[in-house]
């Protein structure tokens, strides 16, 4: 089954990325491989009744599928006409707006 991620299991994620890069756990190249087994525990411990736990790999997985999508939303904030709605946390532009992009 595919694996699930509620906003609360990304937000621990992206926590015990932002922890582990203060302890120097992040090269140039990317994280050590023990990271990801370390946000594995930890989201194990902070959502013990997840439907499916998570492993290390789909730490991994999930943390560039985040990359990819920040940079989506970084991108569209570039575009003129978007804008950024601060009490949703979203992406906003007029329909018009909208339907020049996407032609």
């Amino acid at each position: 089954p595919a694996v699930e991620w509620s906003i609360d299991e990304d937000a621990e994620l992206v926590h015990v990325l932002e922890e582990q890069k203060r302890l120097g756990n992040q090269s140039e190249t990317g994280w050590k491989n023990t990271v990801w087994s370390q946000a594995a525990n930890a989201i194990a411990v902070s959502f013990p009744d997840a439907k499916i736990k998570k492993e290390a790999k789909h730490c991994k997985s999930r943390w560039q599928r985040l990359k990819g999508l920040y940079k989506i939303v970084k991108g569209l904030r570039d575009v003129s006409g978007f804008g950024w709605d601060d009490a949703t946390q979203m992406v906003q532009a007029a329909d018009e707006v909208w339907d020049r992009y996407l032609e």
